[in-house]
């Protein structure tokens, strides 16, 4: 989990806002340690405020980033919308300031890092079968 982002994602991520769902754990907790790295302020929530607490003050100390712990129930509404509105409020209501440019870059990077990962390794195994599929 210690390898860096490249240094042109660490630029764009720095001084930013995020919010992860299932952050106290296994993949969400993992995208919140490279955000934080990358000088991205997180908001971490799971059902479980007390698991966020840990995971946002260590994260938080050692990167220097402002991390926000809550709970968040993601199957309920009500639980989404009352996360929004404390997000607005921490983040001086700056979480959805995307830009299309960035997921654009996101995109891009994403799709050259995957093939060059992956292809090939599927073109030196002939027999190897499936898909490559992007969630």
């Amino acid at each position: 989990m210690g390898q860096p982002l490249s240094r042109d994602m660490d630029r764009i991520l720095e001084g930013r806002y995020a919010l992860i769902t299932g952050a106290s754990r296994g993949i969400g907790r993992a995208v919140a340690e490279v955000l934080g790295r990358a000088g991205c302020n997180i908001a971490l929530a799971s059902r479980s405020r007390e698991d966020c607490e840990a995971v946002a003050g260590r994260i938080a100390r050692e990167h220097s980033v402002r991390a926000f712990p809550a709970a968040c129930d993601v199957t309920r509404s009500a639980s989404v919308r009352s996360l929004l509105h404390a997000l607005r409020k921490w983040s001086a209501d700056r979480l959805d300031e995307v830009r299309p440019r960035d997921l654009e870059y996101a995109s891009r990077r994403y799709a050259a890092g995957q093939t060059r990962g992956v292809v090939p390794e599927r073109v030196r195994d002939r027999h190897a079968r499936g898909r490559l599929l992007d969630l």
